[in-house]
């Protein structure tokens, strides 16, 4: 397997995010762990800070779940983020859609994504809530929005489940039709982009929750927690089951990817990749070795598995955050593990240092706090790993840690 040979230096911010899109030789992304836009070489991995989103916290993470590309405009759709935002290659200009879109406050939904679905078609970019039942399409030419109405009703009389999401991640493109799954019931959703009719197809036992959704030409293939596999014939809607017999260490596969004629299944907490064969129904272990926790992702029980897209026709892109490595698939072999770093740490130190300067209008000696601050980015990293358990300790911790090295 092929590495690249760049040996990071703590001065060298490794850098890791739930999406990306190409852009040439390049990726473009939002990272995970704070605020900033990054343009990196898919090659060797070295990437360029491009701006700050506006109007976002600094050291927010997690803001944005998904991009699309579509010719000089990229959308950046929220995760825990507050808003959608566009940004124009060729201008280089942030701006924010028009979208009336009220998303929920995460002090009360914290750990949630507020969409997580989403996926370009043409000039459209279709988006599907997580956390909220919303369903939009945006116009990447026009730059207006469309809300679907009228489809929850429908959806929810085959069952409700409130701790559960409304869609989960993955999207089939078939012909006039979009399909997803539901945290609510055993349903798939069916719209059609050229009726913008919103259809709800049972399928299987009532009570079923399904958590991926592939399609190989003629057959769903869905998951229901680790357990289970389900075929679907989609001209009739009749099923095939199939027990997971593999020990799997997590309740739910995050997503799934048909390629190769087999259906690959992607855990949040198992490093390897669980590959059913659409010809005999056979699942096996495909074993993808992963380096260990990175220093900008410290603590992280889950391995965080965060997308994949193909590529160059057979090629595969996954990204895992766990070690902050991108591994380059070809013909089903993990053949090339990407670091993406940056080198912008002075920049990034002065937008930071200037952005907590004005929120609590301290004057003080920069060289002060350039001493300490790769002390304090590290402090902030080792925070984040606690947020889920300890969300309302974070900031106050931060802010001490600040106030005691401000002192020294």
């Amino acid at each position: 397997m092929q590495v690249n040979e760049m040996n990071l230096e703590r001065k060298s911010m490794s850098l890791w995010f739930n999406d990306f899109v190409f852009d040439k030789e390049d990726i473009i992304f939002a990272s995970g762990s704070f605020n900033g836009l990054f343009r990196a070489n898919f090659k060797s991995g070295k990437a360029d800070l491009i701006g700050m989103f506006p109007e976002e916290d600094m050291f927010g993470v997690h803001l944005y779940a998904g991009i699309h590309k579509y010719k000089e405009n990229v959308l950046f759709i929220p995760a825990w983020g507050k808003r959608f935002v566009l940004y124009n290659l060729k201008n280089k200009t942030f701006q924010n859609p028009n979208l009336e879109i009220e998303l929920l406050d995460k002090k009360e939904k914290y750990g949630k994504f507020a969409f997580y679905a989403s996926i370009l078609v043409g000039k459209y970019v279709y988006v599907f809530g997580y956390e909220q039942p919303i369903i939009i399409r945006f116009d990447m030419e026009s730059l207006e929005g469309k809300k679907y109405e009228g489809w929850l009703e429908s959806l929810l009389q085959f069952g409700i489940n409130k701790d559960n999401p409304f869609f989960y991640k993955d999207i089939c493109w078939i012909e006039d039709s979009l399909f997803l799954v539901t945290g609510q019931n055993n349903s798939i959703v069916e719209l059609n982009m050229k009726t913008d009719q919103i259809i709800i197809h049972s399928v299987g036992e009532k009570g079923s929750v399904y958590n991926t959704l592939a399609y190989d030409g003629k057959y769903f293939w869905l998951t229901e927690q680790t357990r289970e596999l389900v075929k679907v014939n989609k001209s009739n809607w009749q099923c095939q089951y199939k027990e997971i017999e593999k020990s799997i260490q997590t309740d739910y596969f995050v997503f799934s990817v048909f390629i190769n004629g087999e259906i690959w299944l992607f855990s949040n907490w198992n490093e390897n990749v669980f590959k059913v064969d659409c010809l005999d129904y056979s699942v096996n272990e495909l074993v993808i070795p992963f380096d260990e926790s990175d220093e900008w992702h410290p603590g992280n029980e889950k391995y965080g598995y965060r997308c994949a897209r193909k590529f160059a026709g057979d090629k595969l892109a996954v990204f895992c955050a766990q070690d902050c490595q991108m591994h380059e698939f070809k013909d089903g072999k993990d053949v090339k593990k990407i670091k993406f770093y940056t080198e912008n740490e002075t920049k990034i130190k002065e937008i930071w240092i200037s952005a907590y300067k004005k929120v609590k209008n301290f004057l003080y000696e920069d060289d002060k706090l350039f001493k300490r601050l790769d002390d304090f980015l590290f402090f902030i990293k080792q925070n984040e790993a606690k947020k889920r358990t300890e969300k309302r300790k974070c900031g106050k911790n931060i802010h001490e840690f600040l106030m005691k090295f401000m002192d020294e």
